[in-house]
């Protein structure tokens, strides 16, 4: 057992030098103890002085109390550090991690052992510091993090996310990364630094639009590129409903290292905090580093590596590997007059044709970035009759899908920006219809994502295409469904064009989908001993919390339009509230596929006692252009305003 502290204190703005004389700014929670400790921390672009620091506090005071000297650390460019942010998940970030935690190693409060632990961003800069191989990194924990974020988030399939990604996550971050730091000196430093960051600021969405092909600006943050540089004990947290399911179980198969995986049911919210089932992952990381850092035997090594819940059984098991040993490829071949999924392929050639409909996808959810527990998938049927859909009968027995499906399809088109979207679905006795998995492809990405080729009309291609993994059991008696589809608005922008798909089956275009299945099981093995927790309470900073999620259809001009967003509000230290109003919304109409549009307004009232600055962020994106506007007034005076513009955006 490790020693529990009663007593912890904060130290506010540490200051930590790197290599090039930038100075990172941390909040360090120590304990009340003369002993040398090994220190956690996490490293981030959300601000110690607001967002992430009043979500994470109850959490470092606790690594605190467990007997670490904990560090929330703010990324250079960002709250309090100097600098200025470049492009998200830079070399120069990755630099400064290594630089983090060899003067975290030297201070005389650390006894030269360090762990780095977060989710989301906190994960893939938990993997990319790591991959640095600071000498004194001994342990990280990454969550729900990615691997490639070109391919895992911006542009899934080589397609742009839509509505999460330029309408959530990088309007939020147009007003976050231009935001004063909210821990203000006497001397000055903070408006200095505020002006600093504010010279030729760039958001980070101009990157995303001016890349829209894989390239060197997303190598610097794709871990994939450099996982197997990572030598120390790695724990994943990871969810089926996350943005990242498929780049956590990657993630641990590149792993050369000591390593271990947890996989949950979750979306993007860590499992202290997500929906049913909450388990306390903090637990989970915290005996991962008493483990390795502590040298205490926690047990944890003696489990078994892979923890999965299977949806659908709603239990958890534990796996001795992933991909989980023994599992089996079950082939159903598309085609029939039926519009089956059968066992034998048809011998004569067939073919089914489908038009463009850009509204199709909303009842697939959202891939919400911001860990509000909104946007788990609807009902799939209103989407699967919008679809080509291939059913297979009535199952015999159970099926435990365990792994990443792999279609392969023969399609011709005459969309010039093709897409070709493939869902997998579990389909009940009701007929209600639960989604399983995706996959995505941009048609002209078929042969590179880095070296686009056009389309040629009437040509049939041969697309192989791999579902996101998943852990799912079909029961017997129910059907799997899978649909072929031309868009998943608002996930993805749809093509601006019309026309439509023909997808080809039988003979010489034999068209299959392939399932990993969990070869049977013997006796009952050992079930990982999760319990349920209760919901935490909202941190008694956070004085307002409304997430919003709603579809609107407008059945005379058939446009579907989905709304996100939130209104957030906290008080801060020193008497300062800060509030966030964030709205974003994503529109598509069926006969007119060019009128795709993103729009999101973004407003932070930030109130000292002594000042008010108010910063409005806006976003308007068609498939034709991108206006990006930032407004920042200070009393009502205008302290800062900048306009940005593109045409031809996202490879649209």
């Amino acid at each position: 057992m490790c020693a529990l502290y009663d007593e912890v204190s904060i130290k506010k703005n540490v200051f930590i030098p790197m290599r090039d004389g930038v100075e990172l700014a941390a909040d360090l929670f120590l304990p009340q103890t003369d002993e040398p400790l090994p220190a956690i921390f996490s490293y981030y672009p959300y601000h110690k002085d607001d967002y992430i620091g009043v979500g994470y506090r109850e959490s470092f005071t606790e690594i605190a109390r467990r007997g670490y000297a904990g560090i929330i650390l703010d990324i250079r460019g960002t709250g309090g550090s100097e600098g200025k942010a470049a492009e998200m998940m830079s070399f120069k970030e990755q630099e400064d991690g290594y630089d983090a935690v060899e003067w975290m190693a030297r201070q005389e409060w650390c006894d030269g052992r360090v762990g780095q632990w977060g989710m989301s961003y906190g994960g893939f800069t938990s993997l990319l510091v790591a991959a640095q191989q600071p000498p004194h990194l001994a342990a990280i924990a990454p969550t729900f993090a990615g691997m490639n974020i070109y391919l895992d988030f911006a542009y899934p399939g080589g397609r742009a996310n839509m509505l999460n990604l330029a309408g959530g996550w990088c309007a939020w971050m147009l007003v976050m990364n231009a935001m004063p730091p909210m821990h203000r000196d006497g001397e000055g430093r903070w408006m200095r630094l505020w002006k600093e960051r504010l010279e030729d600021y760039a958001p980070y969405l101009l990157s995303m639009i001016d890349n829209p092909v894989y390239n060197g600006v997303w190598e610097q943050g794709s871990p994939e590129l450099v996982c197997d540089k990572i030598s120390v004990p790695t724990l994943l947290i990871g969810g089926w409903r996350d943005i990242f399911p498929e780049a956590m179980v990657r993630c641990y198969e590149a792993l050369r290292c000591t390593k271990k995986l947890i996989m949950g049911p979750w979306m993007h919210d860590f499992p202290n905090r997500s929906l049913l089932p909450r388990i306390d992952g903090f637990g989970e990381i915290m005996r991962w580093f008493d483990q390795h850092l502590k040298g205490v035997d926690t047990g944890i090594m003696e489990e078994p590596p892979v923890s999965i819940y299977v949806q659908g059984l709603d239990e958890w098991r534990y796996e001795e590997d992933w991909p989980v040993p023994g599992a089996t490829g079950a082939e159903f071949q598309l085609g029939g007059e039926s519009m089956s999924l059968e066992g034998a392929a048809p011998e004569e050639i067939d073919s089914q044709t489908l038009s463009h409909d850009p509204t199709v996808g909303a009842s697939a959810g959202l891939w919400n970035p911001f860990a509000f527990n909104i946007g788990l998938h609807l009902d799939q049927r209103e989407d699967d009759a919008r679809s080509l859909s291939f059913a297979s009968p009535p199952l015999n027995e159970d099926l435990e899908i365990v792994g990443s499906p792999r279609l392969t399809v023969h399609v011709s088109t005459d969309i010039p920006d093709a897409v070709v979207v493939a869902k997998l679905c579990d389909v009940a006795p009701d007929g209600g219809s639960t989604l399983i998995t995706s996959a995505w492809l941009n048609l002209t990405h078929r042969d590179s994502h880095q070296f686009p080729s056009p389309i040629t009309p009437g040509e049939v291609y041969k697309v192989e295409m791999s579902l996101w993994a998943t852990s799912y059991l079909v029961r017997a008696g129910h059907r799997l469904r899978l649909n072929i589809a031309t868009a998943d608005f608002p996930r993805i922008w749809p093509s601006k064009h019309e026309g439509g798909h023909r997808v080809y089956f039988g003979g010489g275009y034999a068209s299959s989908l392939v399932v990993p299945v969990r070869p049977s099981r013997g006796p009952s093995p050992a079930i990982p001993p999760y319990e349920e927790i209760p919901m935490p309470p909202i941190p008694p900073e956070v004085t307002l919390f409304e997430p919003l999620w709603s579809i609107e259809r407008d059945l005379l001009k058939g446009t579907v339009t989905v709304h996100s967003g939130a209104d957030r509000e906290m008080m801060l230290e020193g008497g300062a509230r800060l509030f966030t109003g964030h709205r974003y919304s994503a529109s598509a109409r069926k006969d007119d596929p060019s009128a795709s549009q993103v729009k999101a307004e973004v407003e932070n009232v930030i109130e000292f006692p002594d000042m008010e600055i108010v910063m409005e962020g806006a976003v308007n994106i068609t498939t034709h252009s991108a206006v990006i506007s930032l407004n920042i007034t200070v009393d009502g005076h205008p302290f800062y305003q900048q306009n940005w513009s593109r045409q031809g955006v996202m490879g649209l």
